[in-house]
């Protein structure tokens, strides 16, 4: 989803080999999945986030009226 590495099937030694020296040979584009891999952990895995989820799935488990 937020295009910051390489999806390679399982076994595909070839295909990994292949997406290794693309990447070795593209600085930019490392750059590039590097800046969204960033982008996607603020966005999406910051802790306050994290928190509210956790949060909001044990006061479901409790039975507790959400705050």
């Amino acid at each position: 989803d937020h295009r910051c590495g390489v999806v390679v099937p399982n076994g595909a030694g070839d295909g990994l080999a292949r997406a290794i020296l693309s990447l070795a040979g593209n600085r930019q584009e490392r750059e590039a999945c590097g800046e969204r891999a960033r982008q996607a952990a603020v966005e999406c895995y910051d802790r306050s986030l994290a928190v509210s989820g956790y949060r909001k799935v044990l006061e479901a488990a409790a039975g507790a009226p959400p705050l």
